[in-house]
């Protein structure tokens, strides 16, 4: 998992995509966030305040070809750590300032 708090593409996409171009073991796979956003098919997603009502976020999964672990453990693995991150991003919801206008 790569995730930033900002929205800047070269801080986020470039290095993803900059990171994949060394790392042939490695590739995007999608994943899911809780709530209306739902299934990320591209594996990456930019999470912007005007439409997420959340701070500026970056998250990308990557994964690394592991030889010798079933799909199942694979898959098991994946969705825990996955579960764990999203849980963290989505606390900080609670710290973000909304500007009054």
């Amino acid at each position: 998992m790569y995730s930033t708090c900002t929205i800047l593409d070269r801080e986020n996409g470039k290095i993803v995509d900059e990171f994949l171009s060394e790392h042939d073991e490695f590739s995007i796979v999608p994943f899911e966030l809780p709530g209306p956003i739902g299934k990320v098919e591209s594996g990456q997603i930019t999470l912007w305040p005007h439409r997420h009502g959340t701070d500026g976020f970056f998250i990308a999964k990557l994964r690394k070809e592991v030889f010798g672990m079933t799909d199942h453990e694979k898959k098991t693995t994946s969705e825990n750590f996955t579960a764990k991150v999203m849980s963290a991003v989505l606390s900080l919801r609670r710290y973000t300032v909304t500007p009054d206008f």
